[in-house]
């Protein structure tokens, strides 16, 4: 068995914080280059891989039932350097690639019976979930000291949940019935190109996206015959995505970077009690929100000279819901609730001669309408 962990980004920015500096871009492949040996022949390859995989059982006997987890993964990985040389040039190629697959399965089973009392209990709970990753870093070395880095990752995953559950006791019965479920999937890439001291240029960017839903069934009669029931149900879908740009030439830099994101879900549930005498009160309630949020933020800078920091942030947010309530099979009127949000913050510094950065912005909130300085 060998240990395992998520593939990380080695060089380059997390664009979801905002575009980095870009030197740092080609800063880490000096470590990729490092300590390799002179060459006896004109073109020298070198390659290395991994392959761990784990598979794990686990089964407990409790009072009522059993438990039992399965859990597992597998993780390939491969590293391949090419070394070219001509004459005084030396030319180096950095290939690397690692694919991860997660997999873990629960299952929850309970059956307590007493006879003599009546009671009676069944119940079964158990989950899937499966996480892939594929990470990919290519980087090229070329006379002069020009680098050329290249790097992916893609992260889908995907789980499921039911619980089911019948308990009996002295009249009583209680029955429940669950499922839920999500989804998600992560993109990551990023390029960069650098000249040295002369220029240099990067550009990451990142999108990822996730939903999810609920569903439960609840029944209960309780000895008095009162009947109660419940019918919910959920779902809520997200999506983000983040690019970032920029470089320097000479003593001259700038860089840019943009962020858009937009979350909505919704709420709902049926709820109704019966009386044995044929009274009953029924009710539903549904309700849902959106929000989007996006940013951008730039700068420029000349080294010693100035320096320039602007950005905008946008917020807007939206929630809603209606209840309704019905006695005896006759409605009531619906009440409703509605509450919308909106901001929208700027700021602008200036850096002259590297003296203190001065400047400020503005943050707008409604409503109420309210206009804030920031400094």
């Amino acid at each position: 068995m060998g240990t395992h962990s998520k593939p990380k980004a080695g060089y380059l920015p997390k664009v979801a914080a905002g575009a980095a500096p870009f030197a740092l871009l080609i800063a880490g492949p000096a470590t990729a280059w490092a300590d390799q040996p002179s060459l006896p022949v004109p073109i020298d390859h070198q390659h290395s891989g991994s392959f761990d995989k784990d598979l794990r059982v686990d089964s407990t006997d409790i009072a009522s039932g059993t438990s039992s987890v399965l859990t597992g993964f597998a993780t390939a990985a491969n590293n391949d350097i090419y070394t070219g040389r001509f004459g005084d040039q030396v030319v180096q190629g950095l290939d690397r690639s690692t694919h991860h697959l997660e997999t873990a399965n629960t299952a929850l089973t309970t059956l307590p019976l007493n006879p003599a009392q009546g009671q009676i209990g069944p119940s079964s709970q158990d989950g899937h979930r499966l996480a892939v990753s594929d990470s990919r870093y290519d980087a090229i070395r070329l006379p002069g000291g020009v680098d050329a880095i290249g790097e992916f990752v893609n992260s889908p995953q995907l789980g499921l949940a039911r619980t089911t559950a019948l308990t009996s006791n002295d009249g009583n019965l209680h029955a429940v019935s669950g499922l839920a479920g999500n989804v998600g999937l992560t993109h990551t890439d990023g390029y960069a190109v650098d000249l040295g001291d002369l220029a240099s240029f990067g550009t990451s960017s990142e999108q990822d996206g996730s939903g999810s839903f609920t569903g439960l069934l609840d029944v209960a009669r309780g000895a008095d015959g009162l009947l109660t029931s419940t019918v919910s149900d959920g779902a809520d879908v997200a999506a983000h995505q983040s690019h970032a740009v920029g470089g320097h030439l000479g003593p001259l830099s700038a860089d840019t970077s943009t962020s858009q994101s937009a979350d909505s879900g919704y709420r709902g549930s049926i709820k109704g009690l019966v009386w044995p005498n044929a009274k009953s009160v029924g009710g539903f309630t549904r309700g849902g929100e959106l929000s989007l949020d996006t940013s951008e933020t730039q700068s420029l800078g000349l080294d010693h000279v100035f320096h320039i920091d602007a950005g905008l942030a946008t917020s807007a947010s939206t929630a809603g819901g209606v209840t309704e309530v019905a006695k005896n099979g006759v409605p009531a009127a619906p009440a409703t609730t509605q509450n919308s949000r909106i901001s929208q913050d700027g700021h602008l510094s200036v850096q002259l001669f590297d003296q203190a950065p001065v400047g400020g912005g503005l943050k707008i909130t409604a409503p109420p309408l309210q206009i804030q300085p920031q400094h």
